[in-house]
């Protein structure tokens, strides 16, 4: 079996963001793929060590839509724990992107002012300063009637 077609997709739900504080990590797998496949992929693919792989075989669902009854594909997941020392940076959560990145820049009050209305409608209330020490000046601007002919 190709190693592309092995690891599917990840799976990301609240529950499988507390496995990857744990180091585990869940991924939808081919139906026909065993634990020494998936974790000769998982290894070749990230970079990362494996120490376990645990296989969950969920079984089709029957739905019924008005008078006719069908099935929900089952679906075959691997749990993927790493050894220790091991970390995958494809699945950051924000707290350790902020720690990773001690050096964020955080925009000014005048770069994210002018940044969210340079996206919306100009507003004919409001004038923007043309550089940082200016102030904000918001004033009502009368339009001139519609001359009818």
């Amino acid at each position: 079996m190709n190693i592309v077609n092995i690891l599917k997709k990840p799976v990301i739900t609240e529950k499988t963001y507390k496995l990857m504080e744990m180091n585990k990590y869940v991924f939808v797998v081919h139906p026909q793929a065993n634990k020494g496949e998936i974790k000769i992929a998982f290894e070749k693919i990230f970079g990362v060590k494996v120490q376990d792989v645990n296989l969950l075989k969920l079984k089709p669902k029957k739905k019924r839509v008005g008078r006719f009854l069908g099935k929900k594909p089952g679906v075959k997941k691997a749990i993927i724990t790493l050894k220790p020392g091991q970390k995958l940076d494809a699945f950051k959560t924000d707290d350790e992107k902020v720690q990773s990145n001690k050096t964020l820049e955080t925009k000014s009050i005048f770069e994210r002012f002018k940044s969210t209305f340079s996206k919306s409608k100009p507003n004919k209330n409001i004038i923007l300063p043309k550089n940082e020490n200016d102030k904000i000046i918001t004033k009502t601007v009368k339009e001139d009637p519609v001359k009818e002919k």
